[in-house]
């Protein structure tokens, strides 16, 4: 049946078709072969049996009209009359003749015919007594006549009669049969011809339903199809051996599953990779056909509109990391992505103020203005605290320096009271000596005094060389 399934639909509706017109062909063959036996039963009557009866009637008027006409002229003594009357005897008997001669042509079988010849046999007998009455006739010899006809005419027409009507009962028992025979026909044919068309029917719609299986099947099975697909599950797989459309239609939809696989299995490998921050994976897009490879296209697209503003944020960030400020960025992007260079420029523009503070700073400014940009900057905050430890630190030192000088002057004082001191001493070589206990006293306070200014200026060396230090480190942390 491989062959019928593979036909096309078309072919396989104008075979049903088809078949459908030769069962009812066949069948109407069949019916009009019943109807015409059944026709030439029941007309048998009319051409042959009706035509039979008529035939006979005609042969029994005439053989009548044949002894009521030699009656006549037995009873009739003018000859001029009986020779007219002899001549109606002669056509009463012609026309019994002729209607002999047409019934041949309507004989049914063997007994039909030899009835007719029995027919023929009784008139011959009947014409053969009453031509001996009539001679009788002729010659006035009437009561002669009427002998014959008492003793051999009469009982001779009434053969002839009996022979006609037993072959007039024999017709009608032919009509009677061939009633009977039309009549079982008719009911064979109807119940034959009933029998057929159910067959037919059932055949019929098998061989409709047979093919709308053929077509319904495979068309369900892509309905099936689709509404899986449709649902998002692409686990289809249909038959794709058949030739005519309904496999042409399987075989499509299987091709389009295998493109959908492909095309989940391409964007499955894109989004893994993305997933695993391998942004530079891209599918092939000539392994899709059509709109799919759009969508592979489009995809890998997407991918690249979103690599490039990523791959520029990461070198921003790389760079900022490392102190290395770059420029704004002045692409133009669009969406979420023009919002991260915004705040990667903002990023920049702050990095870029705090270095110009630290920079500030580093020369030694120290009133410079260090706003902070939300509660939540620390660095800020804390560059505000380092200036103002900065500032404390200038200020120390700033004390020890006035200290040192302090202290020098006041060694200037007493190196001035000692330089005096010793002048009154060499004046006064008595006070000098009553004073000197009291000279080395002092020179051992100047001493210590010298000692303590010498602490203190090391003391404000170090504590300039710590606030260097310290705006060092400030300026190397902000770049």
């Amino acid at each position: 049946m491989n062959w019928f399934l593979n036909m096309k639909i078309g072919k396989k509706l104008i075979t049903v078709a088809l078949l459908g017109v030769a069962g009812l062909a066949i069948l109407g063959v069949y019916l009009l072969s019943e109807m015409g036996r059944v026709y030439t039963a029941a007309n048998y009557g009319n051409i042959n049996s009706v035509p039979s009866l008529e035939a006979m009637f005609h042969i029994m008027e005439s053989t009548k009209t044949y002894y009521t006409r030699s009656l006549r002229h037995i009873i009739n003594t003018d000859h001029t009359a009986m020779e007219s009357i002899e001549k109606q005897i002669n056509e009463s008997l012609n026309k019994a003749n002729k209607w002999i001669s047409n019934y041949e042509k309507l004989l049914s079988d063997e007994t039909d015919r030899k009835m007719l010849e029995a027919d023929r046999s009784a008139l011959s007998e009947f014409v053969k007594a009453m031509d001996g009455a009539i001679q009788l006739s002729r010659s006035n010899r009437n009561d002669e006549a009427r002998e014959i006809i008492t003793q051999k005419c009469i009982p001779a027409q009434a053969t002839l009669a009996k022979a006609i009507e037993e072959h007039m009962l024999y017709n009608m028992k032919i009509a009677d049969e061939g009633s009977k025979a039309a009549s079982s026909l008719y009911g064979n044919a109807k119940m034959i011809g009933a029998f057929v068309v159910f067959i037919s029917a059932i055949l019929l719609f098998a061989i409709i339903l047979f093919t709308s299986r053929t077509i319904t099947n495979p068309v369900n099975n892509c309905v099936e199809a689709a509404k899986k697909i449709a649902a998002g599950n692409t686990d289809v797989l249909l038959d794709t051996s058949r030739k005519d459309e309904t496999g042409v239609l399987q075989a499509s939809m299987q091709k389009m599953v295998e493109a959908i696989n492909a095309l989940i299995k391409d964007i499955s490998i894109l989004s893994s990779a993305a997933i695993a921050g391998q942004l530079a994976t891209r599918a092939d897009t000539s392994a899709h056909k059509g709109d799919f490879g759009k969508i592979v296209a489009g995809v890998n697209e997407t991918l690249d509109a979103v690599i490039k503003p990523l791959n520029v944020a990461a070198k921003y960030v790389d760079r900022i990391s490392i102190g290395d400020l770059p420029p704004k960025i002045i692409e133009e992007y669009q969406g979420d992505f023009n919002n991260i260079k915004n705040n990667l420029n903002i990023l920049i523009d702050a990095m870029n103020n705090i270095t110009e503070v630290a920079q500030t700073m580093a020369k030694g400014d120290l009133m410079v203005t260090v706003k902070e940009r939300s509660q939540g900057d620390k660095l800020m905050q804390a560059l505000n605290i380092m200036i103002s430890n900065l500032k404390d630190v200038v200020s120390d030192v700033r004390t020890a320096a006035n200290n040192v000088s302090a202290g020098a002057r006041e060694m200037s004082t007493t190196a001035e009271q000692m330089s005096q001191g010793a002048t009154e001493q060499a004046a006064s070589a008595e006070e000098a000596s009553s004073s000197m206990e009291e000279m080395s006293a002092n020179i051992s306070q100047n001493a210590e005094n010298a000692q303590q200014t010498e602490r203190l200026a090391i003391q404000a060396a170090n504590d300039a060389a710590k606030g260097g230090e310290a705006v060092s480190k400030t300026v190397v942390a902000m770049k």
